[in-house]
Formats: C-alpha cells, sequence, structure tokens
C-alpha cells in the first residue's frame, strides 16, 4: 500500500528538530509524555492514550520531556490520497481541501484523549505490522477504521491565510510554474 506508512518506537529518547511532512500524520503516544509544538497549535504535553493528528506541510515537533523516554506509534497517509477518499466517502464531513495549495498547510493540528479512537489506531497499526495478514484485508481495514472511526473523531480547523496571501496565491505558484519550467529546460535542453 504505497499511500501509507506506519511505525513504532519504543523507550525512544530522540529528539527532533522543528520538520513537517507532505503527508497527513497521525501520531499516538504509548508510554511516557512528550513535548508537542507547532507554528499552528499551542504547545502542551502529550502522554500515554493521546492521539496527534498532524495534517501534510504543518512544522511540529514532537519530543520526549528531559531525561525520560517515550513510546509511540507514528502513520503517515499520502495526502492526496487521503483526501480523495475523504471526498469519496465522507461528504458529511465540513472539510475542503484547496487541491491549488495543496502544498501549503490548510489545516491545524490537533491532539485527541478519545479512547476509541486511540484502541482504533493502535488495533489499525497491529494488524498493519501483521505479515499474516493479506495487503487487501489490510487495505479494507484501513479504509473502514478510517472512515468510521477516525476520520470522524478529528478536529478539523482550517488555517485562515491572509487576505494579501489569497490575493496573490495563484500569481506566485504561476511564477513559480515559470521558474521551474524555465530551470528545466536549461537542465535538460532538447537535442
Amino acid at each position: 500500500m504505497p499511500y501509507v506508512e506506519t511505525r513504532r518506537a519504543c523507550q525512544s529518547r530522540i529528539c527532533y528538530k522543528s520538520h513537517s511532512h507532505p503527508t497527513f500524520s497521525i501520531g499516538a503516544v504509548d508510554i511516557g509524555q512528550s513535548r508537542f509544538s507547532s507554528t499552528f497549535a499551542q504547545e502542551q504535553v502529550i502522554q500515554a492514550g493521546t492521539l496527534v493528528v498532524i495534517p501534510a506541510h504543518v512544522e511540529h515537533s514532537c519530543n520526549p520531556l528531559p531525561d525520560q523516554a517515550w513510546s509511540y506509534q507514528m502513520m503517515h497517509l499520502d495526502a492526496a490520497w487521503l483526501t480523495s477518499l475523504i471526498e469519496e466517502l465522507h461528504q458529511d464531513i465540513a472539510l475542503e481541501i484547496d487541491r491549488q495549495t495543496i502544498y501549503l498547510p490548510q489545516l491545524r493540528p490537533t491532539i485527541g484523549h478519545d479512547v476509541k479512537a486511540y484502541d482504533a489506531f493502535t488495533a489499525l497499526n497491529q494488524l498493519l505490522f501483521n505479515e499474516q495478514i493479506s495487503v487487501l484485508e489490510k487495505e479494507q481495514y484501513l479504509i473502514q477504521t478510517l472512515t468510521e472511526i477516525l476520520i470522524p473523531s478529528f478536529h478539523w480547523e482550517k488555517i485562515h491565510s491572509s487576505h494579501y496571501f489569497q490575493q496573490y496565491l495563484p500569481d506566485l505558484l504561476k511564477a513559480l510554474k515559470t521558474i521551474l519550467r524555465i530551470c528545466l529546460c536549461k537542465s535538460f535542453p532538447k537535442r
């Protein structure tokens, strides 16, 4: 399944600089505590049983508290695939992703403490790691868990960009495409 990547870290003390992913990411704290921070969310300490939802391209960091280890799970979903899934199956969710600006942050990260959502996410990860389960069954369970439990439990809050940004974004994107085209033509001239 090229649209999902998942991993676990156990008793980790590794710290990460602030970063972003081109994917829609879901993290679950299993053991210990961590400090979550983002430009688009208030910094806070999160603990076991917490789910963190980080939309694509949103800067964030999640690090263990000083001199402590923590265990967590992280799932990365292809943003375009997830957007299509939401549009296809959940038209009732008041969530519109602007495909023209899909490479810019559009949603705020959220932190949740819903036991049912945490348990569903953990069960999903266990199933995805199980080598005895077929890819088809994994895909069905992934879609079912996302659409029936996880997506409805997330708090969706749009990032509202300034009027100035919205006014000039189409011109900026057009200019970037032109620059990219020129650079590619210089790098790979026609023969």
